[in-house]
């Protein structure tokens, strides 16, 4: 006769579930980052949205969209102060901002339709320089390996390349109309970033959540594939090579991509969360980090009371090698195990188990 044995299908079962197991477990999917140190920032009204770096000094920018005050620290030291105070050179409220080699500072200025170029050595406005475009919202700002800023425009479809011509700032309005890059209600063309060989930008849309590579040589834009994921709340975004690193505003999540060599595709490689994530927006590379500031506007928007002080978090590069953080600055928070190794194991077992059954064969006896 036949032995009782469990029936096949039951080996089929646990197959499936252990491959769905494994699936969820490896797919990107919001992890904690604990490793990470706070710098804080002076000020009960900051709500700060750029930041910029400073390799040379080791000194970082941010700035009140309060007031326009421009603060700066150094990632060796746990506060920064007023660097410039607010309404210096008309600057009534600051957004995006970065820091060249050469010890410039170019800030965005949003509503205020301004861009600023700003010398780090001595705080003189080197240029100050109005979009002329009605609506106009300055959002962010990426520098290319030739010495120009590009600013992108939340409200009206255009960039805005400031550079030295003859000795003089000028600026060269680059209109997107007709682009694939379609304008919409809300925040629109927020976050930008150039490659390295100055060929591409970037861009993020953040109100659809999409992403956008725009040549500079044949002034076209495509939209990168991102399959079936997007970036909806894009605000800041970082490029090193080919990964990008995106970060998602009010989701308050750090998106890892990875690029094609010719950035017209886009995968997701890991998403990211912090518990001190309060409505993050713009990011700096530092040294083995990213410095990501921390703008409370969502309790702003919503009349409620910020969470004093205002910071800056300084997190390691997602996916890179561990790093030190910076000297002098003490790391809060312990490193955790992956929460999807339990989910890896689990599935594992069930897989071999199944394999198993299905070996079996019936005995006759």
């Amino acid at each position: 006769m036949i032995r009782p044995m469990i029936p096949r299908f039951l080996a089929g079962v646990l197959g499936c579930v252990a491959a769905l197991l494994l699936i969820t477990a490896l797919t990107a999917r919001p992890a904690a980052a604990d490793d990470f140190a706070a710098y804080t920032l002076p000020g009960d009204a900051v709500y700060p949205e750029g930041v910029a770096y400073q390799a040379a000094t080791g000194d970082y920018f941010t700035g009140s969209t309060t007031n326009g005050a421009i603060l700066r620290g150094n990632i060796n030291s746990p506060a920064a102060e007023v660097w410039i105070v607010g309404g210096t050179d008309g600057m009534t409220t600051t957004r995006g901002m970065k820091a060249d080699s050469q010890g410039r500072l170019f800030v965005a200025t949003g509503p205020q339709r301004l861009m600023y170029v700003i010398d780090t050595a001595s705080k003189q406005t080197l240029a100050k320089l109005d979009s002329g475009v009605q609506p106009s919202f300055i959002n962010d700002v990426a520098l290319t390996p030739d010495g120009a800023a590009y600013f992108t425009d939340s409200s009206s479809p255009m960039l805005y390349k400031v550079a030295q011509t003859g000795g003089q700032w000028a600026l060269e309005k680059i209109d997107l109309a007709g682009s694939p890059i379609v304008y919409q209600a809300g925040f629109n063309l927020g976050g930008i970033a150039a490659g390295a060989d100055g060929k591409y930008l970037i861009l993020a849309q953040g109100n659809n959540g999409k992403l956008f590579r725009y040549d500079l040589t044949a002034h076209q834009a495509v939209q990168i594939d991102l399959g079936t994921d997007d970036v909806l709340g894009a605000d800041g975004i970082l490029l090193d090579g080919s990964t990008l690193y995106v970060m998602r505003n009010a989701q308050k999540l750090l998106v890892t991509l990875a690029l094609s060599n010719d950035y017209t595709r886009g995968t997701v490689m890991s998403v990211i969360t912090h518990p001190a994530f309060s409505f993050p927006t713009t990011m700096a590379f530092i040294p083995g980090h990213i410095l990501v500031t921390n703008s409370q506007f969502d309790k702003r928007n919503a009349g409620q009371p910020p969470s004093l002080p205002f910071q800056l978090l300084s997190l390691p590069i997602p996916g890179a090698a561990p790093a030190p953080g910076p000297v002098g600055m003490p790391v809060t928070g312990v490193p955790t195990p992956d929460p999807a190794l339990p989910l890896v194991l689990f599935g594992a077992l069930l897989l071999a188990g199944g394999i198993l059954l299905r070996r079996r064969r019936p005995s006759v006896g």
